[in-house]
């Protein structure tokens, strides 16, 4: 930084020590990305998903992430939590007799959220698992992770389960289950009225068709939407953006999320439209808006001598203004992503010149700085 800048820097302070009671606090916002996906296990063909799944999360911004068939036992788990501890922690739980076909985690994105005060509740091993954390302003947020199994029978028990097990614990604000069509079943039926869930995928989205499970064709090519995410009525305006895309690791399911964001939270709109000045300077635009400015004088006149309810000069000077704003608009929708290939394509060039060792070093430099500027 030089002088030049413009920019004042502060005198230096002396350094104040910490009190020993002094613990540090993230910056949670208040609005979560949560996600969901069955990830069938941890490796595919020797390369371990886990990987994939941590840069995924940094890249996307995931704050939590609900995974099914995890196939990890309490040494993997163990082992996952340390390898990535600087990024993410992980809270996994897995059947004892079943370790290589079941399991579930929830992994917290710990960039993004403190993880000071966290409790997780083991509700049934390997099935379902709910966890409590600190969330914004010392609120939490609840969060019930479920891989049902695909048989009636003990898909039933599951839930009822649950069910049972919930009633003197915190309740979920947000439940995300891998379940095979759960509305045949009533102990499921029960717990969705006890806590009055909707499918917000479903409510958001009443006619779409989208999947998150697809077959292969030489397994029938079956499609379905296995992988949902339940909320409290409730809470549902203040779920957005959901989405469902694809997997970032192998399997035959597809990632489904939302962002949720906190009740007591005010209502932001986009915010109205404003001016970009740059655009004024283009010569098409201010010719349009002369011409326009012409008729505006003109019509200015009439209304003083003819003053009529849909005809005054408060009438006639909005209507110029939405001209003129239309103008503009229609203008950029052409000027600026020419604007922007422009840039990209001098980005390209400076790195080029940059790379290219047969020029010699001054004219080298010589070439980069004009492409800078």
């Amino acid at each position: 930084m030089t002088p030049n800048d413009g920019v004042r820097i502060p005198a230096s302070r002396p350094l104040v020590p910490r009190p020993n009671n002094w613990t540090s606090t993230k910056r949670t916002k208040a609005n979560l990305k949560i996600a969901s996906l069955n990830m069938r296990g941890r490796f595919h063909n020797g390369t371990d998903k886990w990987l994939h799944i941590n840069q995924f999360i940094c890249d996307e911004k995931i704050t939590i992430l609900a995974l099914q068939e995890t196939h990890l036992d309490p040494t993997q788990a163990t082992i996952i939590n340390e390898m990535f501890s600087d990024t993410l922690h992980i809270i996994a739980l897995s059947d004892p007799d079943h370790c290589a076909s079941k399991g579930i985690a929830l992994v917290i994105n710990k960039r993004i959220l403190g993880i000071k005060d966290i409790s997780h509740y083991d509700l049934a091993p390997g099935r379902a698992l709910l966890v409590s954390t600190l969330w914004y302003q010392q609120e939490r947020i609840n969060i019930l992770n479920i891989y049902a199994p695909n048989d009636p029978n003990e898909n039933s028990t599951l839930w009822k389960k649950i069910h049972n097990g919930i009633l003197n614990l915190p309740q979920p604000d947000i439940i995300l289950a891998h379940c095979d069509n759960p509305n045949i079943i009533e102990t499921w039926q029960s717990l969705k009225s006890h806590l009055s869930l909707t499918d917000g995928w479903q409510a958001t989205f009443p006619t779409s068709l989208n999947h998150t499970f697809s077959q292969s064709a030489q397994h029938g090519g079956h499609q379905s939407r296995i992988d949902q995410v339940y909320v409290p009525q409730d809470k549902l305006p203040y779920c957005k953006e959901w989405t469902i895309s694809p997997s970032p690791i192998p399997t035959d399911h597809q990632l489904i999320s939302v962002r949720i964001s906190k009740q007591s939270m005010p209502f932001i709109s986009k915010g109205r439209w404003i001016l970009n000045p740059a655009l004024l300077h283009d010569k098409e635009i201010m010719a349009n808006i002369h011409i326009e400015s012409l008729c505006l004088q003109e019509a200015l006149r009439n209304c003083t001598l003819n003053h009529t309810n849909d005809q005054n000069l408060q009438t006639v000077f909005k209507a110029f203004k939405e001209k003129v704003i239309a103008i503009i608009r229609n203008r950029a929708k052409k000027i600026v992503p020419m604007t922007w290939n422009r840039i990209d394509n001098l980005q390209d060039k400076l790195q080029e010149t940059l790379n290219d060792n047969t020029i010699p070093d001054n004219d080298r430099l010589l070439l980069s700085t004009d492409l800078q500027e």
